[in-house]
């Protein structure tokens, strides 16, 4: 890697950072990608995938004729960009404003943790295993596992990686921050993804006013909320996540909670064809 990137173009710099962020997240990069994001010629397009070629040539892959794109190379690491789930989305960060009359409540979000989530998805695209030392609740010094991701679930605050566990022989989500260290690529051991059962069912997730409130306090709710008419898709294994972080009842204790105290849960998760709540569609 060229130690100095001397950019001083601070425009050519976001696009520097944008062709890191396709490469680790879209897993490519296209002079298209470019062109339709900031506006540019082609030229220009090419000339900046050129630069970060000389400035990190071990992060890509030679250009593939095939699906005429830049891919990324198994030992690719971002230098440019945080290997975090922020990545995403963040190409420029902008410092809050100061206005005092402007308050914002703070929320603590799961820290991240370097060269976790770029292994995590060379595995997948390689559909290799990795080898880690994970830590738990019951294996708080941290505990010898193989798994196999298949997915990277993010939510407001945390991220999890979906994956097969070889120790438990199950599917389940793993936090980057309990790595131990950053794991390694292992040896391929062929999974099925279609075995994941949670993963692959989704369900038609529609968000109604508590019926336990009275017709003028739905009204209220409805004025309060952008609730959406057609049923939003949600996969089985990231329904948990989705009711607790919208503040929806998403165990069974709640939805008792929800039908005696309604103003405390005053919008409910329910199957837009069985009209069930989701709460029992959960594994909490």
């Amino acid at each position: 890697m060229d130690e100095q990137l001397n950019v001083r173009d601070w425009a050519q710099l976001q696009r520097l950072c944008f062709i890191e962020r396709q490469l680790m997240w879209e897993r490519g990069v296209t002079t298209t990608m470019l062109c339709e994001q900031f506006n540019i010629t082609r030229a220009i397009a090419s000339k900046d995938l050129n630069r970060y070629l000389e400035f990190a040539p071990e992060n890509v892959l030679p250009y593939s004729a095939k699906d005429k794109r830049y891919r990324p190379a198994p030992s690719f690491r971002p230098v440019l960009i945080e290997d975090g789930a922020k990545s995403q989305s963040d190409i420029v960060s902008f410092e809050p404003v100061r206005n005092p009359n402007i308050e914002s409540v703070p929320q603590f979000q799961r820290r991240d943790v370097d060269n976790i989530l770029s292994v995590v998805l060379a595995a997948i695209d390689t559909k290799a295993s990795l080898n880690c030392r994970y830590r738990s609740m019951d294996h708080p010094e941290g505990q010898s596992r193989q798994i196999s991701p298949h997915a990277i679930v993010t939510t407001g605050t945390r991220v999890h990686i979906r994956a097969f566990c070889w120790l438990t022989r199950e599917f389940r989500d793993f936090v980057p921050t309990r790595f131990v260290k950053s794991p390694t690529l292992s040896i391929q051991r062929k999974i099925v993804i279609a075995l994941d059962e949670d993963w692959e069912t989704r369900y038609p997730v529609k968000l109604v006013p508590n019926p336990s409130l009275s017709a003028i306090e739905q009204q209220v709710i409805l004025s309060d909320y952008d609730t959406p008419e057609d049923p939003v898709s949600v996969r089985g294994a990231v329904l948990p996540y989705f009711l607790r972080d919208n503040a929806l009842p998403a165990t069974q204790e709640q939805a008792m909670r929800a039908s005696n105290r309604p103003r405390e849960f005053p919008v409910l998760a329910i199957h837009a064809e069985t009209q069930e709540d989701m709460v029992g569609y959960t594994r909490f």
